[in-house]
């Protein structure tokens, strides 16, 4: 775990991030106490919130300057490794006292929210408000504003960002008209073409699969999931050897792809919108290596089409601002989730995290436009909570 200090420096946001690695890499490290005597508040000092993402802290640096720009709150970034994050809160008290989470994947703030680490930034009960009247209704008001899918019944967490789950061809796969849905990537014509992708039997995916549940139920959506990993193209000792073990997960996903070692992926919109933010004329021959495809997520059973109508689409994930429920600083931190629900924290929070905004009519980041536009799955979060145990229990067996 690393702590970083944001002293006064801007950093913009636009970032030449090389291709073979990342500036910063989650790790799980010994916690340590806050040192400089600068970070200590004084009674004529800015409040100092700490914010723990797994998130890379030199992107997330430009957001925390604004916020004390703006709300003359000092964040003090603290990076995470975003694993088992539940447990550790529970297990191992955090040092320095998180007072606000950023974090990506509804699975896991699932588990943040079930295991009672968490608090509604608005909760119903006035005795449990720490707002004033005025400052409650206005970030109610703002949560309301983003659509209903998003908005969680019982505050678990605050929406800011979404993404997709996305599907990839190598440029020139001539089968590539063939994947239309998700549901295709079982197919026995894309044998050995799968690109490797542990993270689809892991809490990560927990979403896509629990919205699968929802139209095909459980015999068919494990029947699925194993098939695709039986679909995956084998590597060689070399092969694999030949991938940097030190990459995101997703990277090497794609570079699976870029060294014609597998012919389709499944990666998020996040990982694609990181590589189009490079400018180096290896990461742009690397870049054009790859075909999007917008997959569809099956329709929904007629009746409960009728008592729950949706749009079915491609499938997304949510990025949550959390609070936990031993924050020192509550009131600073619904200041900092009204500004990112603000127009300008939407646009800012998606340039940083090449993420869509939640909010509609923001701006959508350069580095995701290339994409175009695409039919949003529009399942409420709610719907899918319930069944994210038997979405991970499908993942468990089906993933052996």
């Amino acid at each position: 775990m690393r702590q970083w200090r944001i002293k006064g420096m801007f950093c913009g946001l636009v970032f030449g991030l090389c291709l073979s690695s990342l500036p910063i890499r989650a790790q799980e490290l010994t916690p340590t106490a806050v040192q400089d005597p600068t970070l200590i508040p004084t009674a004529n000092s800015l409040a100092l919130l700490n914010l723990y993402s797994p998130f890379d802290p030199h992107r997330l640096a430009a957001l925390a300057e604004v916020i004390k720009k703006k709300l003359m709150i000092e964040v003090n970034l603290v990076q995470i490794d975003k694993e088992n994050m539940a447990a550790r809160l529970q297990k191992n008290p955090l040092q320095p006292s998180p007072d606000l989470l950023l974090m990506a994947d509804s699975g896991r703030l699932e588990r943040l929210a079930r295991a009672d680490l968490i608090r509604s930034f608005t909760p119903s009960k006035k005795d449990d408000q720490f707002l004033t009247p005025e400052a409650h209704l206005e970030l109610k008001s703002a949560i309301q504003a983003i659509p209903p899918q998003w908005q969680m019944d019982k505050g678990q967490w605050v929406t800011v960002g979404k993404f997709a789950r996305l599907v990839v061809v190598r440029e020139g796969y001539p089968r590539s008209n063939r994947v239309i849905g998700y549901l295709d990537l079982s197919r026995p014509e894309f044998a050995e073409k799968i690109c490797q992708n542990n993270q689809l039997y892991s809490i990560t995916y927990q979403s896509l699969l629990a919205q699968i549940l929802m139209r095909i139920e459980r015999e068919a959506t494990a029947k699925w999931l194993t098939e695709v990993k039986r679909n995956f193209a084998p590597l060689s000792l070399t092969e694999q050897a030949s991938i940097d073990a030190s990459l995101p997960e997703e990277e090497r996903i794609l570079r699976q792809l870029s060294q014609n070692l597998c012919d389709i992926a499944l990666v998020s919109s996040r990982s694609l919108g990181i590589l189009a933010d490079r400018t180096g004329p290896e990461d742009q021959k690397y870049f054009k290596r790859f075909k999007v495809i917008w997959p569809q997520l099956p329709p929904m059973a007629v009746a409960d089409k009728v008592s729950n109508p949706m749009t079915a689409g491609v499938a997304m994930e949510a990025i949550g601002l959390v609070l936990p429920i031993n924050s020192s600083h509550t009131k600073e931190a619904a200041e900092i989730a009204l500004f990112l629900l603000s127009d300008e924290g939407q646009k800012l929070l998606a340039e940083i995290l090449h993420s869509y905004p939640v909010k509609p009519g923001v701006e959508i980041p350069k580095s995701l436009v290339w994409l175009g536009g695409f039919t949003q799955d529009t399942t409420p979060l709610d719907r899918l909570l319930p069944r994210y145990d038997e979405a991970a229990a499908i993942a468990e067996t089906s993933g052996d």
